[in-house]
Order: C-alpha cells, then sequence, then structure tokens
C-alpha cells in the first residue's frame, strides 16, 4: 500500500485478488452507468468525473499548479474505480474498530447505556428497523457517545506536509515547505488542559451545554479543515446506524475477558 512500485517488482498483493477483482468491476458498472446519464452528481464519483473530463481543476494557491493538473490528467477511469474501493477498504476496518470501542465503554458505563437505550427506544418506536441517514440525526445522545469513543480511542497520529515556512511559537525552529509533520492525536485528546480528567469516560463533554469548551483543534479523530477525513460522515453514520440496531435489541454487559 506504501510502497507500490516495490509491491509490483515483488509480485506482492495488498489486497485479495478475487476481493479487489470484485469491487473493481462493481466500480466500472457504476461509473459506465453514470456516464451513460451524462450528468454529474453531487457526490465524490462525480468530483472525480469532473476532473476527469477538465470540467473541474483543483485550486491551489501555491506554486504548485503544474502538479495539480498533471493529477487531474491522471484522474482516468481506472483510477477513478480503483480510488472508490480504497475508499470502501478504509471505512472497513476503521468503522468497525470505532463502533467495538463504542461497545466496550457502553457496557462498562450502564448509565451511560441506559440513556443510550431510551433515546433509540424512543426512536425505535417511530421507525422501528428502518433507521435511515436523516433518522440518525435524532440520536444526539448517541452522537456524544461516539465523539468522546473518538477521543478516548482515536488513531494514534496523522501526517500532513507543510505548505509554507512556519516557526515554532516559543522556539527557533522552522518547519520548511513540504516537510512531514506528525499530528499526536492521542496526545492532544489526553491532555488535561483541554479535557479535564482526560482518562474519564464522559459523553457529556460533546453535550450542547459542553461543546463549545473543547478548543478547536484540540479534538481531531478525522483531521480538520480542507484535509478533513473525506469519509467522515459516512463513518460515523455506519457506526450509529449499527449501534441502534444493535442496542434496540440488546443489552450490552462486559464478561469475564473484556
Amino acid at each position: 500500500r506504501f510502497l507500490p512500485s516495490a509491491a509490483k517488482h515483488l509480485n506482492i498483493a495488498v489486497f485479495n485478488p478475487k476481493s479487489s477483482g470484485f469491487f473493481l468491476r462493481l466500480a466500472h458498472q457504476v461509473l459506465s452507468g453514470r456516464d451513460g446519464a451524462n450528468s454529474y452528481p453531487s457526490d465524490v464519483l462525480g468530483l472525480m468525473m469532473k476532473i476527469r473530463d477538465g470540467k473541474l481543476i483543483p485550486e491551489v494557491d501555491d506554486d504548485k499548479g503544474s502538479k495539480q493538473a498533471m493529477a487531474a490528467k491522471c484522474m482516468d477511469n481506472d483510477m477513478i474505480c480503483r480510488t472508490l474501493m480504497q475508499f470502501f477498504m478504509d471505512g472497513y476496518d476503521t468503522v468497525s474498530a470505532m463502533t467495538t470501542m463504542c461497545f466496550f465503554f457502553v457496557a462498562h458505563h450502564p448509565e451511560v447505556q441506559d440513556r443510550l437505550i431510551n433515546e433509540v427506544d424512543e426512536l425505535a418506536g417511530r421507525v422501528g428497523a428502518n433507521i435511515t441517514g436523516d433518522d440518525v440525526k435524532d440520536l444526539p445522545y448517541m452522537a456524544q457517545v461516539y465523539n468522546e469513543t473518538s477521543r478516548l480511542a482515536p488513531f494514534s497520529f496523522t501526517v500532513r506536509r507543510c505548505t509554507k515556512p512556519w516557526k515554532v511559537p516559543g522556539t527557533n525552529a522552522m518547519i520548511p515547505v513540504d516537510m512531514g509533520v506528525v499530528i499526536p492525536i492521542v496526545g492532544l485528546h489526553y491532555d488535561s488542559a483541554h479535557f479535564p480528567e482526560p482518562e474519564k469516560f464522559d459523553p457529556d463533554r460533546f453535550s450542547p451545554e459542553n461543546k463549545h469548551n473543547i478548543t478547536s483543534g484540540t479534538f481531531l479523530p478525522f483531521g480538520m479543515g480542507p484535509r478533513e477525513c473525506i469519509g467522515m460522515k459516512i463513518a460515523q453514520m455506519e457506526a450509529k446506524v449499527l449501534m441502534y440496531q444493535v442496542l434496540r435489541n440488546f443489552r450490552l454487559e462486559p464478561c469475564e475477558t473484556t
């Protein structure tokens, strides 16, 4: 995945060829159907199709416009389909892992689970098992539980590239353009200066009354700004739908090995 040229020469497959072949064929079928409709839907696939057809050129604010234009030229059908497959693969393990951690914390905090089940039961009384993406918005406490889980069990770090010379405040250290910068997400999320009692599981940190106390840039489970995770909303929706369906039917309890 990180050394594709080396993997190619060594005949190493990152994904199972049978599985990747299935998704690539499916993606090509979807793309072919979109092309036949002669339209650009307002979604990620539509954006990539616009780039492929020269209808959308990424805006840049530096001297790398030529590289961006070159990237646009590389957005052919094969690249689009592989990108769609990557979106699916990237979201598979991450969503399941985060949902598992939500269940772990909920099982160990029965008072949280009681509030969560009450909220789920109220919505279930109206929609039953047929929950939609719009219905998820009616689960505000579940959103708080998800956010607090994301704070306590995030990915350990993320890497971004410096876009302009920047001096680290209070030091003489300069970060040059194009240098990789590691963002210590766990360190931020467990900093008591930003989150009092940082090791405590407290979904009310993200309640409407308290969330304004969270300093911008200190809660980064999906990053922020223009490089924020493109799959954030669908990942959150998938996790909440799964939690809804489980808690609609079961109560979670830790076992001896939990």
